[in-house]
């Protein structure tokens, strides 16, 4: 809900679905379960995969910084584009979480000898 109409809106059928359940009524119960209103394929795949591109994007242009050695921007971009390819998967946040932490000490970590 954007506005304060649309949250009365949706407030009244909510309201007149459940004294239409309480009554019985279930033609009128039925009149106020109208799905949700229709978005646009486009609206939707943006909305999915816009995360994802905005780190894929930096992912390319951080190891051109300067100052941003060859081997830190390397890792930089491996740790981005992994990232964005886990926003695109539907896993729950724990498991996503667990793999970019894995994968940040994988790639961050000091080898000493």
């Amino acid at each position: 809900m954007r506005t304060a109409g649309e949250y009365d809106a949706v407030t009244a059928s909510l309201r007149a679905g459940v004294l239409a359940l309480v009554a019985g009524d279930a033609e009128a119960l039925m009149r106020h379960s109208a799905g949700e209103p229709p978005t646009s394929r486009t609206a939707r795949l943006l909305r999915r995969t816009a995360s994802s591109l905005v780190l894929a994007a930096f992912a390319l242009a951080v190891p051109l910084l300067p100052g941003v050695d060859r081997a830190t921007g390397a890792g930089v971009r491996i740790l981005l584009l992994m990232t964005a390819a886990l926003a695109l998967t539907p896993a729950d946040g724990s498991a996503s979480g667990s793999v970019r932490s894995a994968l940040e000490r994988s790639l961050f970590t000091k080898n000493t000898p």
